[in-house]
């Protein structure tokens, strides 16, 4: 049927049409792709400024810490343990703001790839890019049992 595509839904719904594309069609095509990824790419260095600015920056979260006595004597197990529990909630706050930057930096990086290339980027952009990568690896990894992390590396020997 003219106007509806393979899956059956209107062209315009999905941005496909069942008819072979032409050379000038895919430019087109590939051109508001590229402008919906700058739109995008916009949205994203938004969204890092504002964190950036706001109390949840990983700069501030790493600033507002208390003294275990701002819960009372040591000698009392509640304050001890309130104090315990909060520098863990505290901790895990700060690398997930620091997690959440450094995805929406590399979402940023991606996006530019994707519109200029990414072998046309610079060398330390790329390589910004990778260490995004691995750092989140890590965390990830580390925010794992020890139990699952062994099963992993026992089932790919790759690892």
């Amino acid at each position: 049927m003219e106007g509806e595509n393979l899956v059956g839904l209107p062209d315009d719904e999905v941005g496909l049409s069942a008819q072979p594309m032409t050379a000038a069609g895919a430019a087109a095509q590939l051109k508001r792709e590229a402008e919906t990824l700058k739109e995008f790419k916009k949205r994203v260095d938004g969204i890092l400024r504002r964190l950036d600015s706001s109390p949840a920056s990983k700069s501030q979260l790493s600033r507002e810490t208390l003294q275990q006595a701002s819960f009372g004597s040591a000698d009392f197990a509640e304050a001890a343990d309130l104090y315990r529990m909060y520098n863990r909630v505290h901790t895990h706050l700060t690398t997930l703001s620091q997690t959440f930057g450094d995805q929406i930096e590399a979402m940023k990086i991606a996006v530019h790839g994707a519109d200029v290339g990414f072998d046309n980027l610079e060398e330390d952009v790329r390589q910004r890019f990778w260490d995004i990568h691995q750092r989140t690896k890590d965390r990830y990894e580390a925010s794992r049992p020890a139990e699952e992390r062994e099963t992993d590396r026992n089932d790919d020997p790759g690892l």
